[in-house]
């Protein structure tokens, strides 16, 4: 079982948009029983908050399933547990090491997309929640190709 956290900052946009479509692509793909998908935010401003409404009409939009969703603040135990935590941006990635440490387990989910792109800019600032959905799902399924060519499954 491969654990994977996304995390950014409050766990109402990106990261919760990431777990959300990471498990609809697992799904589809027919190997979700080999993860355990959550996400989390490296603060706990928005704590125990549902997604945000304008994110959650963009993912609805895009036929992605919509599960009950409370934000949480990434933990030790979290840390742990995680085989690959996946930040959003380059401000989350900083506060997990800042947090943790270095370690191999963190990255930006951008790195994987093809071609890489970094960090996914907060919609929460920008407004712009289809864009984050199109990067988000560039990057999860970026991810996933890199775990099952590198036969981690």
């Amino acid at each position: 079982m491969i654990t994977v956290i996304f995390v950014c900052y409050g766990n109402i946009c990106r990261s919760v948009s990431a777990e959300f479509i990471a498990k609809d692509y697992l799904a589809k793909h027919k190997i979700g029983n080999n993860f355990l998908i959550y996400s989390r935010g490296t603060s706990d401003e928005e704590y125990l908050n549902d997604i945000y409404p304008p994110m959650k009409r963009v993912l609805i939009a895009h036929n992605i399933p919509i599960r009950t969703h409370q934000a949480k603040q990434i933990t030790h135990e979290d840390f742990i547990k995680a085989d690959y935590i996946l930040a959003m941006d380059e401000y989350n990635l900083k506060d997990l090491i800042y947090e943790f440490g270095k370690s191999n387990k963190i990255h930006l989910l951008g790195e994987y997309a093809l071609p890489p792109f970094g960090s996914i800019a907060d919609p929460w600032y920008t407004r712009d929640f289809e864009k984050a959905c199109r990067y988000i799902s560039q990057g999860i399924e970026g991810f996933f190709d890199y775990i099952l060519n590198k036969n981690q499954i």
